[in-house]
């Protein structure tokens, strides 16, 4: 994946859910983020990069750069996310269809 598609929508993302312009220098916390912003900005990263990360990423690595930096290196060794519809959590007997 180019690295300046995920710094720049990653920075879209960012400004998105923080309503606020976003440098390389700004702070997640700093800029009003919380645990739900976290949230969200993973799974709207999630979704438009089709993978899984870790909310925890952005509390590890706050400032925009840092996260961008961090970031890249878990899209380079991508978790799949699981096929929409389907639950990840297989029922009584087992079968994860709905």
């Amino acid at each position: 994946m180019d690295s300046n598609h995920i710094h720049s929508h990653t920075q879209a993302v960012w400004a998105k859910v923080l309503g606020t312009d976003i440098d390389d220098t700004t702070d997640f916390f700093e800029s009003g983020g919380h645990s739900f912003a976290a949230m969200r900005i993973t799974v709207l990263l999630d979704e438009a990069f089709r993978t899984r990360t870790e909310a925890r990423l952005l509390f590890d690595h706050p400032q925009f750069a840092d996260y961008i930096a961090a970031l890249t290196i878990s899209l380079s060794n991508p978790v799949p996310a699981p096929p929409t519809g389907l639950s990840s959590n297989p029922g009584p007997t087992g079968d994860r269809s709905l």
